[in-house]
């Protein structure tokens, strides 16, 4: 036992004897457990107070910043909205001008086909034609 808790546990028994044991017990019940050298001063209390006013000072400082830090990606998303909005417009006026160009690219791929098809059929008849006339001066001849 420390000295602390001999005196309390002297004074407690000291106390039986003069007031009695129910009186003794209330009257030790009121005193504190912790040891005087653990219990806070006022000043203690005041430095605290110093302490905590200053924390909460860092706190503020630091939510005064992340409000400004919020504001700025507040204008940066707009301002990626915008550019959302432009690239969307963009894409379709892209979209637009491609639909219209395989358009015209269609029109005339159909146009060579049809003009390579009708070669080819002319050439074609040509040779037929060619043969047919071979045939026949072969036939007259013979």
């Amino acid at each position: 036992m420390s000295v602390d808790e001999r005196a309390l546990l002297a004074l407690h028994r000291r106390l039986d004897d003069v007031l009695g044991t129910d009186e003794a017990a209330t009257l030790m019940s009121q005193l504190p457990l912790t040891p005087a050298t653990e219990l806070l001063t006022k000043e203690d209390g005041r430095r605290f107070d110093a302490r905590f006013t200053e924390i909460d000072h860092r706190f503020d400082r630091v939510e005064e910043r992340l409000d400004r830090v919020e504001e700025r990606l507040d204008r940066v998303e707009v301002r990626l909205d915008r550019l959302e909005d432009r690239m969307d417009r963009f894409e379709t006026r892209m979209m637009a001008k491609l639909s219209e160009e395989f358009a015209h690219l269609d029109d005339r791929v159909d146009s060579a086909i049809s003009k390579a098809m009708r070669q080819t059929v002319v050439g074609t008849i040509g040779v037929i034609l060619a043969t047919a006339a071979t045939v026949l001066t072969a036939v007259q001849l013979g």
